[in-house]
């Protein structure tokens, strides 16, 4: 994997097959402390999953997606139809039940015990044909062109069209080796809380102060793991076609229809063993949440200003105490300094917004709390 550092140390590349123990463990604080993992060993487990899945949506034969595949093409703007079936793609159950075995120990240590996967996932054949892009570019009115527009910067959690959760995760994996248009990320900008609702120019004045940003380069079986908070989008331009993949996967989310699946045999008994052990506050975010839409968080924690923690809190309110008080959370979440937007922007985005009764039974049911009372599904 080809990544251009922030500082002269070489940032680690954690290999899949290898992830348990010591290693997993030192994964863990990798992503705690920067906010993404690099990753290697994705080939088998990730990235040749999407092959045949990609195949059947489009029709092309496996010698045709090979030749999409070329960073070199000679025809880099895919037809109209084409960028249609690759612009969302459905994400089959076959392909769901593959990922979740194959990363189950690495998303367990970065969601807790339960799972939500992304109703679709993106294919992207960048190529800067539209020139910079923000959110909405997957439709008709513009021509699907999002699937070539390089993205402007952005923090997934803020972008969402529904509240989601801070602590989600999204796996972006190479389909072929590229050095143009690679992801830039901005390490430790996961920690600032919410900065933007809105796609932010990555030539933005503001953005020195985030520090440098890395780039990493697209190459099969390799990829990066990052947290929804963490400020990313495209990075440098160039002549090639740069083809990936990229999915989202939730802790245990109260806002979301999606099937649920248990990472483990017990989620209760694995949230108590965990929240004894961890202490930093973007892995303990996720077990929190949980908690809290179980009602079994019970006061709500510690959380300073811009601190992930604050989404706990305002899910721990929103279900088991004042909801008209809840927004107050995502206030004391907003980064008023740095971030772009007020508080009153991300209220009016997230405050109010049902959840689904069925998901928060089925996250009680796991937990172990069936007839706790949920203010935030009515």
């Amino acid at each position: 994997m080809t990544a251009r550092p922030v500082s002269p140390e070489t940032p680690p590349v954690f290999d899949l097959r290898s992830l348990r123990g010591s290693a997993l463990d030192e994964f863990g604080r990798h992503f705690e402390s920067e906010g993404y993992c690099l990753l290697s060993g994705l080939q088998d487990a990730v990235t040749d999953l999407y092959r045949p899945v990609l195949m059947r949506n489009t029709g092309l034969s496996r010698a045709e997606l090979e030749t999409l595949l070329e960073p070199d093409a000679k025809d880099l703007v895919l037809p109209v139809e084409l960028r249609q079936k690759l612009s969302r793609v459905v994400t089959p159950d076959d392909l769901a039940d593959s990922l979740v075995a194959n990363l189950r120990p690495m998303l367990a240590r970065l969601l807790g015990p339960m799972v939500h996967l992304s109703r679709d996932f993106h294919t992207q054949f960048k190529c800067g044909a539209t020139g910079r892009v923000g959110y909405g570019g997957y439709d008709s009115k513009q021509g699907f062109m999002e699937v070539h527009g390089a993205y402007q910067l952005h923090q997934d959690f803020t972008g969402a069209s529904i509240p989601t959760s801070p602590a989600a995760v999204i796996l972006w994996t190479g389909l072929n080796e590229c050095p143009d248009w690679p992801v830039r990320i901005y390490p430790r900008s996961h920690r600032l809380g919410l900065l933007c609702r809105k796609f932010v120019s990555v030539d933005h004045a503001g953005l020195s102060q985030f520090g440098e940003p890395m780039e990493i380069q697209a190459r099969p079986g390799t990829g990066v793991i990052f947290n929804s908070l963490l400020l990313h989008g495209t990075g440098t331009a160039g002549p090639g076609r740069r083809v990936s993949c990229d999915i989202r996967f939730f802790p245990s989310c109260p806002y979301l229809q999606s099937p649920i699946r248990s990472l483990v045999e017990s989620p209760g008994a694995f949230i108590e063993e965990r929240m004894a052990s961890e202490t930093g506050e973007t892995l303990r975010a996720p077990l929190l949440e949980n908690l809290a839409v179980a009602g079994q968080l019970g006061d709500n924690v510690a959380a300073a200003p811009y601190s992930i923690l604050n989404w706990a809190n305002y899910l721990n309110d929103v279900c088991n105490g004042d909801p008209d008080r809840a927004s107050l959370h995502i206030s004391r979440f907003t980064n008023s300094e740095a971030g772009l937007d007020s508080a009153e922007t991300y209220i009016e985005q997230f405050h109010g917004r049902p959840m689904q009764p069925a998901t928060v039974a089925r996250i009680r049911n796991l937990i172990g709390s069936p007839k706790a009372v949920a203010v935030g599904t009515t």
